[in-house]
């Protein structure tokens, strides 16, 4: 017996130089298989693929803020961890520059607003959101 399965949606790449982000049209199906420019065959019902200025990333919304993986190396966005933990802007710069740019860490600014922000590795992303209460609000992309 075979199965057919529906057209997999694709990404467009962003030919600008903008960061406007560039998503596919069909989001909603939580069991199609994602492109084949993303390396896992299927996605959670909670992660979404996107690209932003060229850069492919897994996003979830986590307590309503969005939280990005980059699909090359795996950093999460250790930014929209904290905000997403609801700490106000002042203590998440304070948590930033006192506990993640010590270790390994990539400033993002410019560009879209919704990427910039402090990318960390993923294991130091999930002992961040362990630390501030939301590793099991954010556990699918941790560990896609």
């Amino acid at each position: 017996m075979s199965v057919t399965t529906p057209p997999i949606p694709t990404l467009q790449p962003s030919l600008s130089t903008s960061a406007a982000p560039t998503t596919p049209t069909n989001l909603s199906a939580p069991t199609t298989p994602v492109s084949n420019n993303f390396p896992h065959s299927y996605r959670s019902a909670n992660i979404r693929t996107a690209s932003y200025s060229g850069v492919r990333v897994y996003e979830i919304q986590c307590r309503g803020v969005p939280v990005m993986r980059r699909v090359a190396d795996a950093y999460i966005n250790a930014t929209q961890i904290l905000r997403a933990a609801g700490l106000p802007k002042p203590q998440r710069t304070k948590i930033l520059e006192r506990d993640v740019t010590g270790g390994v860490h990539e400033k993002v600014q410019g560009g879209y607003a919704g990427f910039q922000g402090t990318w960390i590795p993923l294991d130091s992303a999930r002992m961040l959101a362990r630390a501030h209460g939301v590793e099991r609000d954010m556990d699918d992309l941790l560990s896609y």
